[in-house]
């Protein structure tokens, strides 16, 4: 599981002003697909009604965050701007990943019952 990092001053930030509440909630949605699919901030169009699927014409709240220079447009759909500035990578994540799995595996390898000790 990743994390969605925020700044403390999101909802004070002239961008995240100038969207209403609709596209607001998109933007965080989106931030969370990217983070939970390792997009690295990448999200296709057919994909934007599965973002936020509360969101009764999403592709109305995607112009304002694209205007708003939140999001920007590419051929495939959209990209978190600053994306990589703020949230993991998804090379990051993995290697942490797999530097968690190999520290789980060798905790159950050293605490294995049959690796106890004999009883005298």
């Amino acid at each position: 599981m990743t994390w969605v990092k925020m700044d403390e001053n999101l909802p004070h930030h002239p961008k995240f002003i100038a969207v209403s509440p609709a596209a607001a909630w998109l933007y965080v949605c989106g931030l969370a697909y990217c983070n939970r699919l390792l997009t690295d901030g990448r999200i296709p169009a057919g994909a934007l009604s599965a973002v936020a699927p509360t969101i009764k014409s999403p592709i109305r709240m995607v112009e304002q965050l694209v205007s708003a220079r939140l999001w920007d447009t590419t051929d495939e759909g959209w990209d978190v701007h600053d994306f990589g500035e703020y949230q993991p990578s998804s090379e990051k994540v993995k290697a942490k990943r797999r530097a968690n799995a190999k520290r789980v595996a060798e905790w159950r390898d050293r605490n294995a019952v049959g690796n106890a000790l004999p009883i005298h």
